[in-house]
């Protein structure tokens, strides 16, 4: 990952550089491998560089490097194309090579070898319909020195962070809401609706954060900052997973062009200067793309390293299937053990890391795991993040489906799922599943004025001002 911050200002607002500067070095962790920053002000016909002592700048750009593709000062942000087209972006587009081979056969000129590169010139090509192109996940902004605009694009999933703090003259950019607290004039301020759902329901709306006057990009989405008043235009996606329709209807046949398209995933995952490696949980996921990662480097000199979470002693702790898998691969194995006193010692930290509520302890083992990685000097993992969402691995699509039964009013077939699950060899923890997912249909369908309310009744503070966040 890396660590973008933009500030885009009015010509006679004045702010210091040096607010830029500690934007950028508070996600110094997001960029260990380089730092750049730049000043823009618009000469009438044109946008030229200025020196920090210029206080009339309009656009400052400020980025850390975690270096993955085209590790020489090439890759250096923020970069600029063609003298009219900046950029700082975090994240990684993993299909660059077809697209900057198309990319040269219209004409377009390469002078790095980096995917940052090939973004800027997808966008000099083709605007904003560049992004419906690519492949990976990204929080970039990107600066059109002619149209005097600058955009704003995530990733469709939503992946990689990208915040928007605005006031009437000055627009702050960010990767992460900490790096909001340099800026002048930011209060950190509790959004009580934002707060109120996720107590009630477990659930944080997307488009929401904690904080009152900060705003996510929504996932999936590009939009426009005129750079001369500084309105910003809605979100338009770009993507339409909606829209797609069943074409596939034999099961074998799906099966067969899903695992080629895993297949062909990982292999452009894998495309990388620094080693790769995988994180390894034992379950299905992660142990499917892990073999499919030693099978892909067979020809490679690169030895792949897998990280997996431990809980010994307990039911959920998975090391034996983790293990079972390495036997089968070419592997070094690296294993964690996160506990109680290891998660008090670290909770300031993870607090400070995260910005806002994580949803489960589970996003603490993934933090002990980055830990584990980075001591192992391996800049890249890949994991089975995302794979129970794509084969409905969760409870919650379970019983939509069960909902589906009672809706048609195939009451017979619900039943053969209980009595299935209450015998000895079935699965009970569908009779445990059931009370809890009716509260939480319930909580979600709860008015969001009455969930505000009775988190007004409670002794919780509006202003975070008082709350530690270094």
């Amino acid at each position: 990952m890396c660590g973008i911050a933009a500030i885009l200002k009015l010509r006679n607002m004045e702010c210091s550089p040096s607010v830029l500067e500690s934007m950028r070095n508070t996600v110094a962790h997001r960029g260990p491998d380089d730092a750049g920053s730049v000043l823009l002000k618009n000469e009438g016909s044109s946008w030229e560089v200025v020196q920090a002592n210029e206080k009339s700048w309009q656009v400052g750009l400020a980025f850390r490097r975690l270096a993955i593709l085209d590790l020489s000062p090439t890759g250096h942000q923020p970069m600029v194309y063609q003298t009219r087209y900046w950029i700082i972006f975090n994240g990684e587009v993993y299909n660059y090579i077809e697209l900057r081979d198309e990319l040269k056969k219209l004409g377009r000129d390469f002078h790095s070898s980096s995917d940052t590169e090939v973004i800027l010139a997808s966008y000099a090509e083709w605007g904003t319909s560049c992004f419906e192109r690519f492949r990976g996940m990204w929080g970039l902004l990107i600066v059109d020195a002619v149209r005097n605009e600058a955009i704003l694009c995530r990733d469709r999933m939503g992946i990689k962070p990208l915040y928007i703090w605005q006031r009437a003259d000055l627009i702050a950019v960010s990767s992460e809401i900490k790096q909001m607290l340099e800026m002048p004039g930011f209060q950190p301020t509790l959004n009580l609706q934002a707060a109120s759902e996720f107590l009630l329901t477990g659930y944080e709306d997307p488009l929401q954060t904690f904080f009152k006057e900060v705003k996510p990009v929504p996932a999936g989405t590009w939009l426009k900052i005129n750079l001369a008043n500084l309105t910003q235009s809605s979100p338009e996606s770009y993507w339409h997973p909606e829209k797609i329709s069943i074409s596939i209807h034999d099961k074998a046949e799906a099966g067969r062009l899903f695992a080629d398209k895993l297949q062909e995933s990982v292999r452009l995952h894998l495309r990388s200067d620094v080693p790769v490696g995988c994180a390894l949980s034992g379950g299905l996921d992660s142990t499917s793309i892990a073999i499919l990662v030693d099978q892909l480097q067979q020809n490679s000199s690169n030895e792949l390293h897998t990280f997996t979470a431990t809980f010994p002693g307990t039911n959920f702790d998975e090391k034996e299937f983790a293990e079972e898998t390495t036997k089968h691969i070419h592997a070094t194995q690296h294993f964690i053990a996160p506990n109680p006193q290891t998660f008090l010692d670290d909770l300031d930290r993870f607090l400070w890391i995260h910005d806002e509520p994580v949803g489960s302890l589970s996003v603490y083992a993934g933090y002990c795991l980055a830990r584990l990685t980075r001591s192992q000097r391996i800049p890249v993992t890949l994991n089975g993040q995302g794979g129970d969402e794509i084969l409905s691995g969760y409870w919650q699509t379970y019983f939509l489906y069960l909902r589906e039964l009672f809706l048609q009013g195939k009451w017979s077939t619900i039943a053969t799922h209980y009595i299935g699950a209450m015998l000895f060899s079935g699965n009970s923890e569908l009779i445990r599943q059931t009370p809890i997912m009716l509260m939480r249909y319930q909580s979600r369908r709860m008015p969001k004025r009455q969930m505000h309310s009775q988190l007004m009744g409670m002794p919780i503070p509006q202003t975070l001002n008082n709350f530690s966040f270094r």
